[in-house]
């Protein structure tokens, strides 16, 4: 699941340093590349957006299939101009 990617940008993650895909919408996403049972997975971030600048990062991106498909991937987006002009904003007001 994709969170946080503002409309308009996109993420690029990688599976086991491959099989690149481009994320453009926030949601459930798969792997074209199917991994056979028993064989380890491992989601890396291989660009965030950069304007606005975002720190993108995957919780639950490494294990082993064992019997049925991965759920549990998370992959969140934060945007660090956001949150750095709110917080500027906030100490100066």
């Amino acid at each position: 699941m994709l969170t946080g990617l503002i409309d308009g940008l996109s993420v690029t993650l990688q599976n086991n340093d491959g099989d690149d895909h481009v994320l453009t919408d926030n949601g459930a996403f798969n792997f074209v590349t199917e991994i056979e049972d028993l064989d380890d997975f491992d989601v890396t971030v291989l660009s965030s957006p950069t304007s606005p600048i975002h720190n993108c990062f995957v919780n639950n991106g490494t294990g082993t299939i064992s019997g049925q498909a991965i759920s549990n991937v998370e992959v969140s987006c934060d945007n660090l101009d956001l949150i750095f002009k709110n917080d500027l904003e906030a100490t100066n007001n």
